[in-house]
């Protein structure tokens, strides 16, 4: 890397930090004027004011580079070449015979090390703090009782709860319906606690039930219930704790595999949404790095006066970018197209554009 490529990249990095800051800086800010009650609605004194709020937006701050990332590279690289513009060290590069198309070469490659932090954190660090990241402002600490929700499992088995608690994955006034298909009519088991946990003699994973209130015959139920050492009712399913608490918003903060895994289950409530998930997920590094491509030109083709229209006219298309790509997810949701060609519509019509606006980059 030559001495005019760790200039660039410095100047670049150095762009996006600053962008990265002000944006979320600014979100936290007002974020934090609508909400400050509720991180100190228990009189809990300043040090855990202050503790639960720095907890919060740190661990919303990798969902804040997963939303703006895209916009901040696009932003920092037309910074980073309006400034070289403005300075006239392009016409220094050009005179010392360095063509303008070899100057991208360190944003570009700034872009691809975004692009690849993008995806660990998309796929390692979300999926690590995805149910802290669910938690509201009042419950970022995990000590407040949840409502949870209800579920349906593989079997068609129905559980329902009114109240969940985190330390020992605890559900309260339980109901669970069985189908017909399992014991020949339709069954309802009442118990007043639930604990997710491992049968102890096969391992398997499901709830023991507590304080069950009426008598259950799990002879006829082909083992989906059983009564474990101890006499105690013991119901085998692939729903979870985290599955009874989680949010609407669940889906964003998961690994791709896992939204893989979820649409090959029965069960699932809205697969057209997590297809539409998935293959956007597979085509945001293309479309982060079109975006990118999109600005350039803008910043390197006007005259020095016009750098800022440039900017200008480039933000717009980044503005049509985003809702195309709103529109077409909107589109697939509803079934009018196929989840993938949702996810390749803004690739099909702003891939051609960023190419034909490329070549035209003074050198």
């Amino acid at each position: 890397m030559t001495i005019m490529d760790r200039y660039l990249f410095r100047n670049f990095v150095a762009a996006y930090l600053i962008c990265f800051f002000s944006l979320v800086g600014l979100y936290v800010i007002i974020d934090l004027f609508a909400n400050a009650d509720e991180f100190f609605e228990d009189h809990a004194g300043t040090f855990a004011f202050l503790r639960r709020i720095g907890k919060f937006y740190f661990i919303h701050s990798f969902e804040y580079f997963a939303r703006l990332s895209p916009v901040i590279t696009m932003i920092s690289a037309m910074t980073t070449l309006a400034n070289l513009h403005r300075h006239n060290e392009i016409i220094a590069l050009l005179a010392a015979g360095i063509p303008t198309r070899r100057a991208l070469m360190p944003i570009l490659f700034g872009t691809l090390i975004v692009i690849a932090l993008g995806i660990v954190n998309r796929e390692t660090v979300l999926p690590t703090y995805s149910e802290m990241l669910q938690r509201l402002h009042e419950d970022i600490e995990g000590e407040r009782v949840l409502l949870p929700t209800m579920n349906i499992d593989k079997d068609q088995v129905l559980f329902r709860a009114d109240r969940a608690f985190r330390e020992d994955n605890r559900l309260e006034n339980v109901n669970i319906t069985l189908p017909v298909e399992i014991t020949g009519v339709l069954q309802e088991v009442h118990c007043l606690k639930a604990y997710y946990k491992a049968l102890p003699d096969s391992g398997e994973m499901g709830w023991e039930l507590n304080d069950v209130d009426s008598n259950v015959d799990v002879t006829n139920t082909k083992g989906k219930l059983r009564k474990t050492a101890d006499g105690k009712l013991f119901v085998l399913t692939n729903i979870s704790f985290n599955d009874m608490i989680r949010q609407s918003n669940w889906k964003s903060f998961a690994g791709t595999w896992e939204l893989v895994s979820l649409l090959q289950r029965e069960e699932i409530k809205d697969p057209q949404n997590v297809r539409i998930l998935i293959h956007n997920r597979i085509m945001d590094p293309a479309l982060h790095f079109i975006l990118v491509l999109l600005g350039l030109p803008f910043v390197l083709q006007w005259e020095r006066k016009n750098v800022f229209a440039g900017i200008a006219i480039s933000m717009g298309l980044c503005g049509a970018f985003f809702v195309t790509n709103s529109m077409a997810n909107y589109m697939a949701a509803y079934g009018y197209i196929d989840a993938v060609l949702a996810a390749w519509t803004p690739l099909f019509i702003f891939g051609p554009i960023a190419m034909c606006l490329f070549p035209k980059i003074g050198t």
